[in-house]
């Protein structure tokens, strides 16, 4: 099974992970960032693209890697993974669901104000990329319709983790 936790910047998709990963015997978190990362740094031309998400390897890579891992993998596996475009949702998540993996997609949301806060509370400045995306993944994540989602500013990280926990076990 993958958990894919979506969400803006701020959100705390990592810090649920975290929290979600020690509610079971076994989990993994699969960070799709340091693919990216590795792009950037290995692939000629890899920092072409100011999100990397945009280049089509690391969509690639990462349906790869996924698909692999939840079919070798013995527990869980945790995605703490923005992902706002519709293609590329497809060209993954859907693309492993097609595949008969079973994914489970949860979008932490928030105010635009309150990611803002949190963003500048990590370290990240005003006008720094991730702070620039948050109104493009609020857009996005209060329009689609595939996803459960949870108000990260109602609920605490524990309390997060245990909803996703809990529906998970439902």
């Amino acid at each position: 099974m993958i958990i894919w936790m979506n969400g803006s910047f701020g959100s705390g998709k990592s810090s649920v992970a975290l929290e979600l990963q020690s509610m079971f015997e076994e989990a993994h978190i699969y960070d799709p960032e340091e693919v990216g990362q590795f792009i950037r740094a290995n692939v000629p031309g890899g920092n072409e693209y100011t999100d990397f998400q945009d280049h089509p390897l690391w969509r690639k890579l990462n349906y790869e890697v996924l698909k692999h891992t939840s079919k070798t993998a013995k527990a869980p596996v945790i995605v703490p993974m923005t992902i706002v475009n519709d293609s590329y949702h497809n060209e993954i998540i859907t693309k492993l669901k097609d595949n008969d993996i079973d994914v489970r997609l949860y979008s932490l949301i928030a105010s635009e104000t309150t990611l803002h806060n949190r963003l500048l509370q990590r370290g990240d400045e005003m006008g720094a990329w991730s702070y620039e995306q948050v109104s493009r993944c609020c857009d996005y994540l209060s329009s689609e319709s595939y996803s459960t989602k949870i108000d990260s500013e109602k609920y605490s990280i524990n309390e997060v983790a245990e909803i996703i926990f809990n529906l998970l076990n439902d």
